[in-house]
């Protein structure tokens, strides 16, 4: 049964990330160091690596960090009895080790008295340095900072152009002329209409119209829709939701800054090894740039839904 997870993009240190990773063997090399369990003893709890895989420069796997909890029981006198313990809380993570990206899981821990993701957040950089010791990197204090990506409006109108869309949301019409008939041509070669067509639409933008959302139903297409072809044009597109292969479920775009993306992953828990084709699939969509979006998993693994380009940035996790 497959389970969502919900990541937020980072880097490692990303101002000298680079002279760290000198080649892509080195990379791999490193990648080595996390495929059995290594765990590392600081001034308070342990925290380490745990049931990682390895494909190539990229390891998938989970960070384990010891943590105090405290069961409760009561005796024949009904007073209560306290008993501390330190088990392991496990959050997925992914790491591209020739790039210094990682993708850390948005969670929150229950129960746990000393221990928050945050925590976690700032002992994962300690824990990759001292990997990075183990494969005879020998770096400076890393530090964990967000990566965020975004798209501009010249990329949706790219991808708007390229797949079949059935949301958009296009801004900045207002006061905007409309395109000759020899610039864009909509009802070609029905020369006539197509003049009347946009004088019309170019008159409401004057009279101030700024914002259309548009959608189609069912397996409708934008890009047949006279209204969506002229107003993506002359505006910018703000949102959209994209069907990059047949059949499947939209994703949606934005040009808002996010961090964050979700994958389906098969591992039911930690103790679950990741499968080369979930780390292929999680590597592409952490990478991905506007340039080279395709959503498409890798053969075989069709079953694994696109990720959102939301735009709720907020943290779901102990922050």
């Amino acid at each position: 049964m497959a389970r969502p997870v919900t990541l937020d993009r980072f880097r490692l240190s990303p101002q000298y990330w680079a002279h760290i990773m000198k080649g892509e063997e080195e990379a791999r090399r490193i990648g080595q160091q996390f495929t059995s369990n290594k765990f590392f003893v600081p001034e308070t709890h342990r925290f380490g690596f745990a049931t990682c895989a390895v494909v190539a420069d990229t390891v998938v796997g989970y960070f384990a960090h010891e943590g105090t909890r405290t069961d409760v029981t009561y005796d024949h006198q009904n007073q209560q009895i306290r008993s501390p313990r330190t088990p392991y809380a496990h959050i997925m993570f992914a790491f591209v080790i020739s790039t210094g990206q990682v993708a850390i899981q948005r969670t929150k821990l229950q129960d746990y008295e000393d221990l928050t993701v945050t925590d976690m957040k700032r002992a994962f950089p300690i824990a990759v340095n001292e990997m990075l010791k183990l494969g005879g990197v020998q770096v400076a204090r890393l530090t964990l900072e967000r990566d965020r990506v975004t798209l501009t409006h010249e990329d949706l109108y790219k991808y708007y152009k390229q797949y079949r869309t059935s949301e958009m949301e296009i801004t900045n019409l207002a006061n905007k002329d409309a395109p000759t008939y020899e610039e864009f041509k909509l009802f070609n070669p029905r020369e006539n209409t197509d003049r009347i067509y946009r004088q019309v639409f170019e008159e409401d933008t004057h009279n101030g119209l700024d914002t259309i959302t548009l959608q189609t139903k069912d397996d409708g297409d934008l890009r047949n829709v006279n209204a969506a072809k002229l107003g993506a044009y002359m505006g910018e597109i703000k949102r959209a939701k994209l069907h990059p292969r047949e059949g499947q479920r939209g994703v949606v775009y934005t040009t808002t800054f996010s961090t964050k993306f979700t994958v389906s992953v098969r591992s039911e828990d930690e103790k679950e090894p990741f499968t080369a084709d979930e780390v292929i699939y999680i590597r592409h969509l952490m990478t991905m740039n506007p340039e080279e979006i395709d959503t498409g998993a890798p053969a075989g693994y069709s079953d694994i839904p696109p990720f959102d380009f939301t735009t709720d940035d907020d943290d779901d996790d102990d922050e």
